[in-house]
């Protein structure tokens, strides 16, 4: 006996079967479960209503899915119907739901609904063989890594190269000569404190007992450098005779040339009964009294 239960049952089957007969539009997923890196085929099914354009297939939601992989699309059209596959899989063992694929053709549009996809594994986290006889998973070489690598070392070595080569091609002595600088200090020493200096080295040689002759010539060609620096002259390249003409009496006092004729007789004839020692603590202490 059919009760009213039944028939509210049938109805439901029927309204469920008769839009996608209607329509003509289906979807299903072969698997709902899968093994880490096993396939499940989406597939979806359009009426085929002789159409001249092809179906516009928007997958955006499903391309970009972080986890999910489509391995492969597949648009296969016959007589009755259109059918579109997606090869889905994924690499992570947990629960994922596949995104609406919407599909346009012509004025109407058709769309999947979310489908849940459980991806488990059977193997330990440390399981990494394919089977006993393959070894352990290697991964794939970075090509593209190792190739930036040489491509950034060729060209570290061509810019060391060239920066050599400019380095040796630049004249290094010229630059640092025009960069050199060296601050010049003020002088605070005077003439007459250079002049008092130099003296006192001259006695500290006489007290300590250094008679040679040549200690004459030294003194004299200090006084001569004093002359220089006080008249602007070059007087240590002038004979007595240039001294005399070349410097005027009142910075070359009498005195002082009849001193140097003194040493001119010294230096020069042997007559002289003058010893070295006496010449040059007179000279010194004539310099002394003229000059300072």
């Amino acid at each position: 006996m059919i009760t009213y239960k039944d028939w509210f049952i049938f109805l439901v089957l029927v309204s469920c079967w008769l839009p996608s007969q209607l329509w003509g539009f289906s979807f299903a997923l072969d698997k709902r479960s899968i093994q880490i890196g096993e396939v499940t085929i989406l597939t979806l099914v359009l009426p085929n209503t002789n159409r001249p354009d092809k179906p516009l297939v928007i997958d955006d939601l499903l391309d970009r899915h972080p986890q999910l992989k489509v391995l492969e699309r597949n648009m296969n059209q016959t007589d009755t119907a259109t059918t579109i596959t997606f090869e889905i899989t994924a690499y992570e063992a947990r629960d994922f739901r596949i995104p609406p694929i919407q599909v346009k053709w012509g004025a109407d549009t058709f769309s999947t609904e979310a489908l849940d996809l459980s991806v488990t594994t059977s193997r330990a986290p440390e399981d990494t063989e394919i089977r006993p006889d393959f070894g352990k998973l290697r991964p794939p070489f970075p090509w593209r890594k190792a190739y930036l690598t040489l491509i950034a070392c060729l060209g570290a070595v061509l810019a060391i190269w060239l920066v050599r080569w400019s380095l040796l091609r630049i004249p290094w002595r010229k630059v640092t000569q025009l960069i050199e600088w060296k601050p010049k200090l003020p002088n605070f020493e005077t003439d007459r404190m250079w002049l008092r200096k130099e003296i006192a080295k001259f006695r500290r040689e006489l007290k300590a007992g250094n008679t040679h002759p040549e200690l004459v010539d030294r003194i004299l060609y200090t006084f001569k450098i004093f002359l220089q620096r006080q008249t602007q002259t070059t007087v240590p390249a002038l004979t007595r005779m240039e001294i005399e003409h070349e410097i005027p009496e009142k910075q070359l006092k009498a005195k002082t040339r009849t001193l140097l004729a003194q040493i001119d007789d010294f230096k020069y004839h042997t007559v002289v009964k003058k010893d070295a020692p006496k010449l040059a603590e007179e000279l010194l202490a004539r310099i002394e009294s003229d000059y300072l």
